[in-house]
């Protein structure tokens, strides 16, 4: 049997052959198992989950920061789903994330898609998470 990566070579030089291509059906049946694996799919609540868990994990590193609101932004922005299916698939989770129009304008649905989840994240999260801590943070300003 052919690796995944003969295959693939093979398509690349277009060197497809008719018995090939029952091996390249195969070969799309598993890129498309891979990346839309129900198991991995990627949705809102793991996402927040993530971020909340995150956030506690480095809680006191963000505590002590100069500009914590800098920090748990850019926790928030490592988040935001890069590749364009993950963000589809949040959108197909929830249409709000397709239809919202968002505060800033953009060039293409995705960049509309990317920054509603940011919005989400931020506010939904990152701002209650912040909000939640403010005690802390003033305890810990004012030992220093």
């Amino acid at each position: 049997m052919q690796s995944v990566y003969e295959m693939a070579a093979r398509r690349s030089r277009g060197g497809i052959q008719k018995e090939s291509s029952t091996l390249y059906a195969r070969y799309v049946t598993q890129l498309t198992n891979k990346y839309m694996n129900k198991d991995k799919q990627c949705n809102i609540i793991d996402l927040k989950a993530s971020l909340i868990e995150e956030l506690e994990d480095r809680k006191e590193e963000i505590l002590e920061a100069e500009h914590t609101e800098d920090v748990v932004y850019e926790i928030v922005e490592s988040y935001i789903p890069i590749y364009h299916a993950e963000l589809l698939e949040l959108a197909m989770s929830d249409l709000w994330f397709a239809t919202a129009q968002p505060d800033m304008e953009y060039e293409t649905p995705i960049d509309g898609i990317r920054w509603n989840v940011y919005e989400t994240l931020t506010q939904e999260v990152a701002h209650e998470w912040m909000a939640n801590n403010e005690d802390t943070n003033q305890t810990i300003e004012s030992i220093n």
